[in-house]
């Protein structure tokens, strides 16, 4: 949580600093941001398990979501929705660009962190199937607490 609430403050700092120098458009940021947090979070959690069913099987059984499986694309998802609230919330001058940039670091570092299910209950509870894992994940896997 401190860690979240300091890198908005950082953040805030740049844009100060920026703007003092002429820049002014550093709302976008949020977008690459966003993007290597989702797919750094997909990547860890769905490295060594696959979904139940394929994408084919899917559309023929008519079962597109797979609450068990597709749980681990709500943060992305989520964050993702969240720089593109902040966005449209800053462009349409209801907030400043000094309060704006910082509260969307700070929401993307929180959604990452705190939004459901955590990387323990996902390989331990996750409705999905295991595949062979990389030698580099063997020892991971084989832990248990």
């Amino acid at each position: 949580l401190a860690l979240a609430f300091l890198a908005g403050w950082w953040w805030f700092v740049v844009i100060d600093v920026t703007i003092a120098f002429g820049g002014s458009h550093m709302m976008g940021f949020g977008i690459p941001v966003a993007g290597i947090l989702s797919i750094s979070r997909i990547y860890t959690y769905c490295l060594g398990y696959a979904p139940p069913l394929s994408f084919s099987a899917r559309i023929v059984k008519l079962r597109w979501i797979i609450p068990g499986y597709d749980v681990v694309f709500l943060a992305p998802v989520l964050m993702i929705a969240w720089v593109i609230a902040t966005i449209w919330v800053q462009s349409n001058g209801n907030l400043s660009l000094g309060l704006a940039a910082p509260v969307q670091v700070a929401g993307l570092i929180l959604i990452n962190c705190f939004c459901p299910p955590s990387l323990d209950s996902w390989r331990l509870t996750g409705n999905h199937r295991i595949i062979p894992a990389t030698s580099q994940h063997i020892g991971e896997l084989q832990e248990t607490k």
